[in-house]
């Protein structure tokens, strides 16, 4: 057993998929772990296996650990804010994992109370199937952590959050809010979005039940980030909105110009065009894979 660190008591808030793996990872680094989950159920779970030291039934219970770490969806966290700001001490850190920044950060500023440090975070790692039961500990290895701190945010908080992600295995990246907004609009939020659309257009359609028995696994790959959260995708959608939206046009017009190419039947052009496509895809797995394994 890991021998504890001193300024390691953690709380986590929301014990999902995200929550559950966090807690998983930091108890093998020695931390000391309270978990919050309203539902008893989720809260035997995380305590069977062993992602939480305690479980914690009221909300209140998590406000003396040194740093809180909100594992909500994002619509939430006002509300959680809320109803911990009564409780928390000056000095305490507060972070987050949601997927969108700005607007999260605006609440932190709004309604922790002076004295209560909040820097964000936000690691880029998840699948599709949530629920503490999918935690994982080595859910973060090698992956890339955002910290988003204001401007205002003491040194000393955003080591502390930085330092938490690193013994996850993660790769702490620091960036602002604007720039993490946009940047996640394009890697991940269209790439859902692009899914959930791909589902509809598959699954939907009235010839679907006699199409089935001819899908097998490329509809299953590229549909798979549709079976994902739909409380989560909802919350990212309103929270980043502009952003998404900008993305989204630039992946219409990237779909137009595919079209437009095959429309064209130049073979030639287009062979070149999927060579070009896979390259670069095989790069960013490499790439993956790399820093995975590193």
């Amino acid at each position: 057993m890991n021998q504890r660190q001193p300024g390691t008591r953690v709380a986590i808030v929301g014990l999902g998929l995200i929550g559950g793996s966090l807690g998983l990872a930091l108890r093998k680094a020695g931390y000391h772990l309270t978990g919050f989950a309203r539902r008893p159920a989720v809260r035997r779970q995380a305590l069977a296996l062993d992602a939480v030291d305690v479980a914690a039934s009221d909300l209140r219970e998590t406000a003396a650990a040194e740093i809180i770490v909100l594992a909500v969806p994002v619509l939430s966290t006002p509300a959680v804010f809320r109803q911990l700001a009564p409780q928390l001490s000056p000095g305490t850190i507060v972070t987050d994992v949601a997927s969108t920044k700005a607007r999260v950060l605006n609440w932190a500023a709004e309604l922790l109370p002076a004295g209560v440090h909040f820097v964000g975070g936000h690691p880029m790692a998840g699948r599709e199937t949530a629920g503490v039961e999918h935690a994982e500990a080595t859910l973060f290895r090698g992956r890339t952590w955002c910290i988003v701190a204001p401007e205002a945010a003491p040194p000393a908080a955003v080591e502390a959050v930085t330092t938490l992600a690193t013994a996850t295995g993660a790769l702490p990246l620091a960036l602002d809010a604007a720039t993490h907004d946009a940047a996640v609009a394009s890697t991940s939020h269209v790439p859902f979005l692009a899914a959930k659309a791909l589902a509809e257009a598959a699954f939907l359609q009235p010839d679907w039940p006699r199409l089935q028995p001819l899908a097998s696994t490329g509809l299953r790959d590229t549909t798979r980030l549709a079976s994902g959260n739909a409380l989560m995708h909802r919350d990212i959608c309103v929270s980043n909105r502009a952003a998404i939206l900008q993305q989204l046009d630039h992946f219409r017009e990237r779909l137009a110009a595919l079209a437009t190419l095959i429309r064209q039947g130049d073979d030639e052009e287009l062979l070149a065009y999927f060579e070009r496509l896979k390259t670069e895809r095989d790069r960013f797995v490499t790439y993956l894979d790399q820093r995975r394994n590193a």
